[in-house]
């Protein structure tokens, strides 16, 4: 695959209205790898991150081929607690939703066959330094096909 499976989820989001690419008008962008680190007045308090994390191995197919289901985590960081939750548990369920999903970036196209939330939304507490952005995390198992 040319693209990490963090990128590939990123662009699903995106794809489905979730969330923004950064630097576009709207609200909750999504940076890939990680959440902007810079004074307050510069960054948005509402952001989202997809994460590459620890995949599974799961066998091999007939082939011989190994089976791996990718890991991504989802971290998310919000001015508002209740919002910052409710965003969480949309973005939970709009992966839950994305089987056989065809994802496109640039000249490479994916399937994501199926995507299992492996924890619930974990409440992480108050940014380090701020006291006023709340951070959340989900972790996931995705099945990913480059076509």
């Amino acid at each position: 695959m040319n693209h990490s499976p963090a990128e590939i989820i990123a662009q699903y989001l995106i794809s489905k209205g979730k969330v923004i690419q950064p630097g576009e008008s709207g609200t909750w962008p999504i940076y890939v790898g990680y959440l902007p680190d810079a004074p307050e007045s510069r960054v948005d308090p509402d952001v989202v991150a997809s994460m590459d994390s620890e995949s599974l191995k799961d066998g091999r197919v007939m082939g011989g081929d190994p089976l791996f289901h990718r890991g991504v985590q989802i971290l998310l960081r919000g001015k508002d607690y209740n919002e910052g939750y409710v965003k969480a548990e949309d973005l939970a369920n709009t992966l839950a939703s994305a089987r056989r999903s065809r994802v496109r970036i640039g000249d490479d196209a994916y399937r994501i066959d199926n995507v299992t939330q492996t924890t619930d939304v974990v409440r992480l507490g108050l940014e380090e330094g701020t006291k006023r952005r709340w951070t959340f995390s989900v972790n996931f198992l995705a099945t990913l096909q480059e076509v």
